[in-house]
């Protein structure tokens, strides 16, 4: 292993220098600048079965910003990783982030996971963290949802909403062209952001998911609290329909739905969802549909969301107002070989709170060197408008080999 000086000079230091690109935000938004130059992630392999990574993180309001350090340690039995945010703004710069082995095995059990892991929330209920154990297949977040850690941001133990990123089963073209024009990046480690492929007639896989949530992710107010179970069941019934049963349970809420989808090939899917959650006060119903259509060179879809009042989201945070109803809708086209561009729309009610929305354009450009450059811009209407903006340069740090 190498020497505590050498990951202080060669991965330490660089996590802790400012944030790489910034955001400027307008209106009601503080102001953060952009620092151009410097490379986004760095991957480090000093011994065989060892690697060290860190990820430069969106920037603080106030530079240095936060980055993700992270250490593996591979072997015949499985990998174990541990993971620290690194956060010189803030006192006590270090949070633990996740600690977990995993491991791919032969017959039903597929993957096992022991540690800090993620629920996969399916297609109507929301991904968590947790501690515990996950077997089954493997997780993939869907698109929508943040996986990287969100500093200074505590409560919950559900994964925070990207605000413009789209939901509703989307494919793997439309949905790989909305990650890259609107998703936040995944840090090293984290499960990839993909909508489930639709199974074969007869194919089915499955998870399950035991231990207890996981709030105040990367603050000082990390805790694990309710015990937590869930599983899944998928099955492909034939002609490209793809149906999932899932259950949810905690001491203070039950949940039950069903998603069904089907796929069109390359031409895009559609999908479904009903679900109940239930707790000793309330019970209440969530259904809501979405398709996705892809054209040469473009692709758009559309969803929406209804809420019963009675509906309690899993993994809550204190005082959170309940959904009413969400509409998301967006587009993509493809400008040339080496650029795409994106608009998105998104409003979302809730009971006690007047509606929200976010008017989004992206675009991305491909550089020589496989670098990139990413601009976005978005708008809010309403009773607190306010308009944000953003410009990335993502420039790898070698060949893709390591150091």
């Amino acid at each position: 292993m190498p020497s505590r000086s050498w990951i202080r000079r060669h991965v330490l230091l660089p996590a802790m220098a400012g944030g790489l690109f910034g955001s400027a935000h307008v209106g009601s938004q503080p102001l953060a600048g952009a620092v151009p130059g410097q490379p986004r992630a760095a991957a480090v392999r000093p011994a065989p079965g060892v690697e060290i990574n860190y990820d430069l993180l969106a920037p603080a309001d106030v530079a240095p910003g936060p980055g993700r350090l992270e250490g593996v340690v591979s072997g015949a039995r499985g990998e174990l990783r541990t993971s620290v945010l690194v956060n010189p703004s803030v006192q006590g710069s270090l949070a633990r982030l996740d600690t977990r082995w995993q491991t791919q095995l032969p017959g039903p059990l597929q993957t096992v996971v022991v540690g800090d892991t993620f629920g996969s929330g399916g297609g109507w209920s929301r991904p968590v963290h947790m501690g515990g154990v996950r077997i089954g297949r493997a997780l993939s977040l869907r698109p929508g949802f943040d996986a990287a850690p969100q500093p200074g941001v505590s409560g919950s133990a559900a994964l925070p909403s990207t605000p413009l990123a789209l939901v509703g089963g989307a494919p793997a073209e439309a949905s790989a062209a909305m990650k890259a024009l609107l998703a936040p990046s995944v840090a090293s480690g984290q499960p990839p952001v993909a909508s489930p492929a639709t199974l074969e007639a007869g194919a089915s896989d499955y998870e399950i998911e035991a231990g207890r949530l996981r709030s105040g992710w990367g603050t000082a107010e990390d805790r694990y609290g309710e015990e937590y179970a869930a599983g899944a069941y998928r099955a492909g019934l034939g002609a490209r329909l793809t149906a999932e049963a899932r259950a949810e349970w905690t001491p203070s809420r039950t949940a039950a739905g069903l998603e069904m989808s089907r796929g069109f090939g390359p031409a895009g899917s559609v999908r479904a969802v009903l679900a109940q959650s239930e707790t000793a006060q309330q019970s209440g119903l969530r259904w809501g549909m979405g398709v996705v259509h892809n054209t040469e060179g473009a692709a758009w879809t559309l969803s929406s969301d209804s809420f019963e009042r009675g509906f309690t989201p899993l993994g809550a945070a204190g005082g959170e107002a309940d959904p009413r109803g969400r509409v998301q809708a967006g587009a993509t086209l493809s400008l040339g070989a080496s650029a795409r561009a994106g608009l998105t729309y998104a409003r979302q009610t809730t009971w006690e709170a007047p509606a929200a929305d976010v008017l989004g354009l992206s675009a991305q450009f491909a550089l020589p060197e496989r670098s990139s450059l990413s601009l976005n811009y978005s708008q809010r209407p309403g009773a607190q408008p306010g308009w944000q903006a953003g410009v990335t340069l993502s420039v790898p740090l070698s060949s893709g080999k390591g150091l």
